[in-house]
């Protein structure tokens, strides 16, 4: 039963990163699709859907699902009515039989695959509202509804083809380079995910900031990312609990230089400073007063100098000397 398990954990995952095809859809809407599948016979019947409905009703609804015996995503119209065919990967497939051949159980892993990967539909909906181009997708991740992905991204205007271009090329060659440019043209890009109906995961991306909450039985945990420009080198990441402010990360030029650590009331438990990943430079502790507890000298990951403790009065009660990791000697 516990290989079993995994297994379908393992399946799960994998769907997750495909099934969705979140990546297409955003694509569509941006109009990249139609620039780089203009002269593809496979893609003018599902284009010229786009268009059409776009152009009339300034909106257009399609979905699509995965036939595994087909080993593909069939795209369909509002009517139903096929649309287009794309091959699903063949790392995707590998995975699937791999999965099939190595479990006990092989037609339980079957029937799993046929509920996870061909019963859910991903219903999408394309609108335009002004200047904004909006996109809205909900998944049934698994048969009958118990789990359930619902994205939505809302673009600030529709791009220019000069701008299509430079994305479709950034997304060909520099897969980093295009998240960022892309983030430049995003109102908000918002995530969630339910289980039997209760939400699970919250995700969204807006402006600057990156936030994404997870909701368990007894505790919330929040984790917010505050980038200071629009090159994303330098940002802020804060974890709370329940509300509660637990750690902070400093970032520059996307190396972390400083982690702060909270007691549950908010107060400063602990700063960290790091360079190149080892903790480098004054490690301070605090009392939930705000006064130091201790002082510890670090030299690329390990302590290097005296370490001093005090007490809450601020007076040094402990000294001890450490080189390289080792201690060497109580001084105090």
């Amino acid at each position: 039963m516990k290989k079993i398990l995994i297994l379908l954990i393992f399946l799960f995952i994998s769907i997750f990163s495909y099934s969705t095809d979140v990546d297409f859809d955003i694509r569509v809407m941006m109009g990249l699709t139609k620039i780089e599948e203009k002269d593809n016979p496979k893609y003018k019947k599902f284009l010229n859907y786009i268009d059409e409905n776009l152009t009339k009703k300034g909106e257009v609804k399609y979905s699509h699902k995965i036939n595994m015996g087909r080993k593909g995503v069939e795209f369909y119209s509002e009517k139903g009515e096929i649309l287009l065919t794309e091959e699903l990967p063949k790392e995707f497939l590998d995975i699937v039989d791999r999965s099939i051949r190595v479990a006990e159980n092989k037609e339980e892993i079957k029937k799993t695959i046929k509920n996870i990967y061909e019963d859910p539909y991903t219903n999408v909906t394309i609108s335009k509202y002004k200047e904004n181009l909006i996109l809205f997708t909900e998944e049934n991740m698994v048969n009958r509804g118990k789990i359930k992905n619902i994205m939505s991204v809302v673009l600030k205007r529709e791009l220019t083809d000069d701008e299509k271009n430079d994305l479709i090329y950034l997304k060909d060659n520099d897969s980093d380079e295009f998240f960022k440019k892309y983030r430049t043209y995003l109102e908000s890009e918002t995530t969630k995910i339910y289980t039997n109906d209760k939400l699970e995961l919250f995700h969204e991306i807006r402006g600057l900031t990156d936030t994404a909450i997870l909701y368990g039985k007894n505790e919330v945990v929040k984790e917010v990312l505050e980038y200071t420009d629009a090159s994303r080198l330098d940002a802020v990441a804060k974890e709370y609990k329940n509300d509660k402010l637990l750690k902070e990360t400093i970032y520059k030029n996307k190396d972390i230089v400083l982690e702060k650590e909270y007691y549950y009331n908010e107060k400063l438990a602990r700063e960290i400073p790091m360079k190149d990943g080892l903790i480098h430079g004054e490690v301070k502790d605090y009392y939930e007063n705000g006064k130091i507890r201790a002082i510890a000298p670090f030299v690329n990951g390990n302590v290097d100098g005296i370490l001093r403790e005090y007490n809450q009065a601020g007076k040094v009660i402990k000294e001890t000397l450490y080189k390289n990791g080792n201690k060497v000697k109580k001084i105090k």
